[in-house]
């Protein structure tokens, strides 16, 4: 078993066996994020949720700006560039130097926030208590301390990612998650909000440390590193910057929903946070986990300008992205108020609270489908070195979701700020679309529209037969219960699944057997191409 443990943390992994790898953990992570909400509603009344929340948009915006920036867009493939160069000594060093800078720069934010946070947090909350806005003030100096850990856990993520070990990388959000869950278990009642958010530190912490050992094992070790004068890292700082533009502009959209919410009933900001916790499950398990597989692969086609791998890999992940997730949205949808009682309906969750995020969450649904494309389609132009264009298309975004957004909740409340999020990220998707098509390749949109349009129609169908199912048999079953709620939804979501795969079939969308299938096996056969490609067998553990 030890053997097996060590050996699962210091391989290389497929992509195939990667993206299986990291669903599955991912599946795990969510239901671990599912269990802590279950437990914050539980023990935490949403008027103190409200604070707990909003003391993360400060931290959340400087990992944004200073760390996410930089390796989701710039450093992977920079990284992976030099390995598949054969030029693993320069990549580590590249690699140290950003361990380095951002690790002064998060130590450095940490500290001038400290003093800031008194100003900052009344803009954030405009319409809170003064007493609330204390706690908050408090609660964001504890969190500011996240930031310096996830720079270091990400930043190896990146290095793991393209030797594409995977273990350890899945595991990390397990970790972060359990410490969370603990800590609302065992110190909520005694320490209120304050314990949870060290438990959040801890996880942080420990989000860096599962990681380490499968560092090291590629042959990594982290040096402090002078890095003003290297020439990559000025490239990584000066490509990145768009991208960090871009993240900003999603937690500032984050910032005026938060003070938007403010000004709602108290409970709005707990509201809307659990809403989107419950709809992200299947963006990060399907979209997140595909993307973050396929992003090195990407990135070396683009190096080596092989478009038409690059094209492939893009249309089969797209495609089973719209397979997956449309009818995911459309039962989400249909079991929004189950879904939301099931996890949050206990303790000090009130069932005023509970109708408006099951509201909140049907309105969510509209934003899922395209929230999981941008996963891909961001990446892709990641692939390609361009931060610019995703960073117009964050502009964009964060101005119609914020006017909408303040629209629809004027009538709607918190379901309207989901709603702004929903056409949002409609309008991104065009936008990206219509540039990457103009800038880099071609894309086939006939193709890709007709098959969407057979996605909707299969997914719509098997919708209202299940509609009508659930109608029929609550008239004469019990609805209430905890256990009926929660058979119902498993039993509704494997006939709802039959369904729709047996409706797409009769449409010949045949992409169960077909996009997974292919795309998978491809990205197999070509991973071992792209591991001697990039140089990564040449740290053998």
């Amino acid at each position: 078993m030890v053997a097996w443990i060590k050996n699962a943390f210091a391989k290389e992994s497929s992509i195939k066996g990667a993206t299986l790898l990291l669903m599955i953990t991912l599946v795990i992570s969510n239901l671990m994020g599912v269990i802590r909400d279950h437990f914050l509603a539980g023990r935490i009344s949403t008027y103190y949720l409200d604070i707990y929340y909003a003391g993360f948009k400060v931290p959340d915006l400087v990992f944004n700006l200073l760390i996410l920036g930089a390796v989701s867009s710039v450093f992977i493939p920079i990284f992976t560039e030099k390995i598949s160069q054969k030029d693993q000594k320069r990549a580590f060093e590249i690699a140290n130097r950003l361990l380095t800078a951002g690790l002064i720069f998060t130590v450095l934010s940490a500290i001038v926030l400290y003093f800031l946070m008194p100003l900052i947090i009344p803009i954030l909350v405009p319409k809170f208590s003064p007493d609330r806005i204390e706690m908050t003030v408090k609660l964001s100096r504890i969190l500011m301390l996240t930031p310096i850990f996830f720079s270091l856990s990400y930043t190896v993520s990146g290095i793991l990612n393209s030797y594409h070990r995977f273990f350890a990388y899945s595991l990390a959000p397990l970790f972060y998650n359990l410490a969370i869950i603990l800590g609302v278990i065992l110190l909520s009642e005694r320490f209120g909000v304050y314990g949870v958010a060290w438990a959040v530190v801890f996880g942080a912490i420990l989000h860096f440390l599962i990681q380490v050992p499968t560092l090291i094992k590629v042959g990594f070790r982290f040096r402090l590193s002078a890095f003003h004068r290297d020439p990559e890292l000025k490239r990584i700082l000066y490509l990145m910057i768009p991208r960090s533009v871009g993240l900003g502009t999603n937690q500032l959209t984050l910032f005026a929903f938060t003070a938007i919410s403010s000004a709602l009933a108290a409970g709005s900001i707990a509201v809307f946070t659990f809403a989107d916790n419950i709809q992200t499950m299947p963006v990060v398990v399907f979209g997140t986990s595909l993307a973050t597989v396929l992003f090195p692969t990407l990135s070396i086609k683009a190096a080596n300008n092989n478009k038409e791998d690059f094209l492939k890999y893009f249309y089969r992940a797209i495609k089973a992205i719209l397979y997956m997730m449309t009818p995911l949205a459309v039962f989400f949808l249909i079991f929004s108020r189950s879904i939301v009682k099931i996890i949050l309906d206990n303790g000090q969750f009130s069932v005023f609270d509970s109708v408006r995020a099951s509201e909140t969450l049907a309105a969510f649904c509209l934003a899922i489908v395209f929230e999981s494309i941008l996963t891909i389609i961001v990446r892709a132009f990641f692939a390609q070195k361009n931060t610019k264009i995703p960073m117009y298309a964050s502009f964009i975004s964060m101005i119609i979701a914020i006017f909408s957004g303040y629209l629809f909740s004027r009538h709607l409340g918190v379901p309207g700020l989901a709603l702004g999020i929903a056409l949002s990220n409609f309008f991104s998707v065009v936008f990206l679309f219509y540039f990457f098509h103009k800038k880099f390749i071609s894309i086939d949109f006939l193709n890709l529209f007709s098959f969407f349009g057979r996605i909707i129609v299969a997914s719509v169908s098997s919708g209202y037969i299940i509609f009508f199912v659930r109608k029929f048999t609550n008239s004469f079953l019990p609805t209430t219960s905890f256990l009926f709620m929660l058979t119902e939804i498993i039993i509704a979501f494997v006939i709802f699944g039959l369904i729709y795969i047996q409706i797409s079939r009769i449409l010949k969308v045949d992409e169960l057997s077909l996009v997974f299938k292919k795309l998978l096996e491809k990205l197999n056969r070509q991973s071992r191409f792209d591991q001697g490609e990039s140089g990564s067998n040449l740290e053998r553990p």
